[in-house]
């Protein structure tokens, strides 16, 4: 999804299989800047994770994991830059509000040289949340040369424990063909260690 605006200090986050937690301090390509960097393991919980999936089962609000948390859920191994979801249109303003004190962008629709999309963005704890909603969805295919407009099922997911908790993600083969027609370098990153 779009990336909105930069944020200092922004922790990033990445899947280590046999490392504890520890803290680094590297430079940041989003800002430019040195930045805290923590390593979690599968098994750690990710605070912001945590605040929106609760929300979303709480009121019983479809959503599906996509991005590189979802390609994590996979196998990827790539550091973890922020969580990115979808869910229906009619829930987008709710989720909104309820996250009021953490929004930095919209809810609006922007057009980015990837994404046509109406999307909210959260700063949760220094972990950018970004939710999109599934009305006229449209990515850049890369390959084509087009705009693709982006059809979300949410009865269609893999449960998938990671973080310590049960997330609903993008089916496998459908986040393959997503990640090879937006095609930037992090999304083939990703094809290359998940397929």
């Amino acid at each position: 999804m779009h990336r909105g605006p930069k944020l200092r200090g922004a922790n990033l986050l990445f899947t280590s299989f046999t490392l504890p937690q520890i803290h680094a301090t590297q430079f940041g390509p989003m800002t430019g800047a040195l930045y805290e960097t923590q390593i979690r393991t599968p098994m750690h919980r990710i605070p912001a994770l945590d605040w929106i999936i609760d929300y979303l089962e709480k009121g019983n609000i479809p959503y599906l994991i996509c991005g590189g948390l979802a390609a994590q859920a996979y196998g990827s191994r790539r550091q973890l830059a922020d969580i990115d979801l979808y869910v229906p249109d009619q829930f987008i303003n709710q989720i909104s509000y309820m996250g009021k004190d953490y929004v930095t962008f919209g809810p609006a629709h922007h057009i980015g040289e990837r994404w046509d999309l109406t999307y909210v963005q959260f700063n949760y704890i220094d972990q950018i949340v970004e939710i999109g909603s599934d009305k006229e969805c449209k990515i850049y295919d890369s390959i084509s040369k087009s705009w693709y407009q982006k059809k979300l099922d949410f009865k269609k997911y893999q449960l998938v424990s990671l973080y310590g908790r049960q997330l609903r993600v993008m089916e496998k083969d459908e986040l393959i063909t997503y990640k090879r027609k937006l095609a930037r370098k992090v999304d083939l990153e990703d094809v290359n260690q998940i397929v």
